[in-house]
């Protein structure tokens, strides 16, 4: 149901009236959903300023950030069906943990944005990002990873390998075309891995800016190479991951035109193949105590108010 106005107890975030209220450890997820979701909005080519709609929640509560939104539909039932897709026997378990919908629409098109979580925001262990773009039928990946210090550096904990083999792992790493069908153009991918990791530097949650989160995006073999050659480990052997020594990244306003472009992605044959990969990058989110937000655009056939305008959003690199 969506918000038809300020949820009670809640209000406008208005400069001045912070007072340190979003420096608890929690709102750096918040901030790190919020990148999630404006960088889905900054690929379809929506405002980032219906950012802006964000609300503080009643009393100390820590909410998601799509909750925030009074711009966000918060559905009832709990249900999540697109005109292309039907959700997999098993999913209720997921759909429980749906915390947030927002839609954006244009002519033909349309952009649904969603978030799950399994825990609470204090547990949270944090954030993926999954877009899939129907024009290209590609998906892209974006694990984020907070970088700390000065000067900003990345050291991966305990998880780096478990994580590092479920993605090399997941069905959705790298689907080729259905096997003896025809490529077209449009399968020509200049990378086709789905995988990248956002570093970007530990962040407080600023509810007025639209602004990407600075940071470096690496995919995934890229990140193995750095690994491997010991281009970024440190004296003692540890990876420690800078800007000085990650040499060559991609920043916010080449990535976005890359995905949108279809140039970067993996190539999924259809519509099941994309089914098994929400399936999949679903469960194994839920599993691992992460926010994952989905950003999936469609065609749209109907002449709903287009919400959207085109261009490539406010970036900062």
């Amino acid at each position: 149901m969506a918000h038809g106005g300020e949820p009670h107890g809640s209000r406008p975030w208005q400069l001045g009236d912070a007072g340190g209220q979003f420096s608890r450890p929690e709102y750096g997820t918040v901030a790190l959903e919020k990148d999630a979701v404006a960088l889905a909005m900054s690929v379809f080519g929506a405002p980032h300023p219906l950012l802006n709609s964000w609300t503080s929640q009643p009393h100390d509560d820590v909410a998601p950030f799509l909750r925030g939104l009074t711009t966000a539909d918060i559905r009832e039932d709990q249900m999540i069906v697109h005109d292309s897709l039907v959700a997999p026997a098993g999913w209720n378990f997921v759909l429980e943990n749906q915390v947030g919908v927002i839609e954006f629409r244009r002519p033909g098109e349309k952009l649904t944005v969603m978030n799950f979580n399994r825990t609470t925001l204090e547990t949270t262990l944090g954030v993926d990002l999954m877009y899939y773009h129907h024009k290209y039928r590609s998906m892209v990946m974006v694990q984020y990873k907070r970088m700390i210090g000065q000067p900003y550096e990345y050291r991966p904990d305990g998880s780096h390998e478990l994580e590092l083999q479920r993605m090399t792992s997941s069905a959705g790493a790298s689907v080729a075309p259905r096997s003896g069908s025809t490529p077209t153009a449009d399968d020509y991918r200049l990378y086709s891995g789905a995988f990248y990791w956002k570093l970007c530097p530990k962040t407080t949650f600023t509810p007025v800016s639209t602004d990407l989160i600075r940071g470096m995006y690496l995919p995934l073999d890229f990140w193995a190479t750095l690994v491997d050659t010991g281009q970024i480990r440190g004296p003692w052997g540890g990876i420690c991951a800078r800007y000085d020594n990650v040499g060559r990244y991609i920043n916010n306003t080449l990535f976005i035109r890359l995905v949108q472009d279809g140039w970067i992605g993996s190539r999924l044959q259809d519509t099941d193949s994309l089914t098994h990969v929400l399936d999949t990058v679903l469960s194994e989110s839920m599993e691992s105590g992460k926010s994952l937000v989905v950003a999936i655009s469609e065609q749209a056939s109907d002449n709903r108010t287009d919400n959207t305008r085109s261009g490539r959003g406010d970036l900062e690199d």
